[in-house]
């Protein structure tokens, strides 16, 4: 079956050409007694159970972790900002010791054309 739009073309066609029944294949039967699990695997459930016998109840003391996440989040970024206010105090520093260089070779200049300075 075709159905036609100006720009568009859809086309519908069945699926199963052999006509096929759709019904589920039956479930291979099992076997009566289930095979013995590996020691393995018996130690595997055995510490899982442990682990689930003691569950984690919530207390309000306690945060969650979101809330852990956000104080890791919100430490990371004063941690940022501290480093760039550190950064900035080094490069204004060094603009500083830049400018005083200048100032102390300036003074020896002068200090030096006085020197020549004869009376």
């Amino acid at each position: 079956m075709l159905f036609l739009k100006p720009g568009k073309r859809f086309v519908v066609m069945p699926v199963r050409l052999n006509g096929t029944s759709t019904t589920p294949p039956k479930p291979e039967p099992k076997p009566e007694t289930p095979p013995q699990p590996k020691p393995e695997a018996q130690e595997r459930k055995s510490e899982m159970t442990k682990t689930s016998e003691k569950p984690e109840t919530k207390t309000a003391d306690q945060p969650s972790l979101i809330d852990m996440l956000e104080q890791v989040k919100e430490t990371a970024k004063n941690l940022v900002r501290d480093l760039n206010n550190l950064s900035d105090a080094a490069k204004q520093v060094e603009k500083d010791k830049r400018a005083s260089e200048k100032e102390v070779e300036s003074a020896r200049a002068v200090l030096k054309k006085l020197q020549q300075v004869t009376i």
